[in-house]
């Protein structure tokens, strides 16, 4: 198991958020479905490349055994 912040997923979701944040802040608006249709894009792609589960635990990968 990999430790949670080395998920690729959750890092490009964190991105994602910071970018509607910069959006409110500046103004610079991408329509609501664009950003949803590049997310989840996204998402499909690091789902497809991802082969570990993640540890929320934070414990020693090996402690269960």
């Amino acid at each position: 198991m990999k430790r949670w912040y080395l998920s690729k997923v959750l890092w490009a979701n964190t991105i994602a958020l910071a970018a509607l944040a910069v959006q409110a802040a500046t103004g610079f608006i991408i329509d609501p479905a664009s950003q949803a249709a590049i997310l989840a894009v996204i998402n499909l792609i690091l789902r497809a490349v991802t082969g570990e589960e993640i540890d929320w635990k934070g414990g020693e990968e090996d402690a269960e055994e």
